[in-house]
């Protein structure tokens, strides 16, 4: 037994410490290079050799990281570190940027919403390798010239632009006059097969809004009688492709919800990861509420804000 153990740390010591390969080492003992391979695991196992990884200087937020997943069962959680000599927002567009890169390269079909934060992203996304394989496609329709750069069509040339890949367009305003319209518009086979497409992505990347874009975007596009009542105003905690949604999680009984031409609410939480990412702390509830109702399970935010999403929850459990 002595014998075993002994031997186990002389491999140890001439792989770890001498920098032998393994079939140096197998060549030395006259073994195979499997058996050596074999006692360096064992090794491990029986305590001989512990590998450490001083990760705190690149990875300084993973005991957050992982008490997020734990909390709200997300599948990957991201708390960004200001970066020298770059705004939040500039840290968090390219934490964004690196992690996305490692997301699309195993992915086809990638939904994409539309939104300021998505297109700095997409503009500023420079991937190592061409990535010919993917597909964007939009999640929402169009707006108008005020926010053309940021609607999910313009987001998906940028990314696909940027990468070699391909993008889908959803030919079609982002709002209708009436519900009506809205549904007929959306059993049109050439909006159909895009809401299809984006339905059956592997991955969608949004960003996560508040009730001050509702009041940008009804003053562009509603009349007096399609505007929300002071209370369903009240009622606004946060947005996810043009989706309102209150304290519960819920849709706001209200036009805009009605009318909107964009992948349903429920159907976005169908596709397997929904990757959420923002910024500012005013968004902390909005946050707090899409994770907690699954609207999105994996998320890029600065560790500030996931220390107060933390303290929110704690809060109301």
């Amino acid at each position: 037994m002595v014998e075993d153990k002994k031997l186990l740390v002389d491999v140890a010591h001439l792989y770890y410490e001498k920098q032998l390969t393994q079939q140096q080492i197998a060549k030395q003992l006259n073994v195979s290079r499997s058996l050596i391979s074999k006692m360096l695991v064992k090794a491990r196992d029986n305590g001989i050799v512990e590998v450490i990884i001083h990760d705190d200087t690149v990875h300084v937020h993973r005991e957050l990281e992982e008490r997020m997943k734990h909390l709200f069962q997300l599948k990957d959680v991201i708390c960004v570190e200001p970066i020298a000599g770059k705004t939040v927002e500039e840290s968090v567009v390219s934490y964004a940027c690196k992690y996305l890169e490692s997301k699309f390269v195993k992915t086809n079909d990638v939904a994409v919403a539309g939104g300021r934060m998505m297109k700095e992203i997409a503009v500023t996304f420079s991937p190592k390798v061409a990535m010919e394989h993917i597909t964007f496609i939009p999640l929402c329709g169009g707006i108008d010239e005020e926010f053309w750069n940021a609607q999910a069509n313009t987001v998906c040339d940028y990314f696909a632009s940027h990468c070699g890949g391909y993008s889908l367009q959803l030919h079609a305003p982002l709002i209708l006059e009436t519900t009506q319209a809205r549904d007929m518009l959306l059993n049109q086979r050439f909006i159909s097969n895009v809401i299809e497409k984006a339905k059956n992505a592997q991955l969608a990347v949004v960003g996560i809004g508040n009730a001050y874009s509702y009041a940008r975007l009804e003053e562009h596009y509603l009349n007096a009688s399609q505007k929300m009542t002071q209370e369903h105003k009240q009622q606004i905690k946060g947005d996810i492709i043009y989706h309102y949604y209150d304290k519960k999680g819920e849709l706001i009984d209200c036009a805009w919800n009605h009318q909107t031409i964009s992948l349903g609410f429920q159907e976005l939480k169908k596709i397997p990861e929904v990757i959420g990412v923002a910024y500012e702390l005013e968004k902390v509830e909005s946050i707090y509420i899409s994770i907690r109702e699954k609207m999105i399970n994996s998320l890029i935010i600065p560790a500030t804000l996931a220390q107060q999403i933390i303290k929110m929850h704690l809060k109301f459990t």
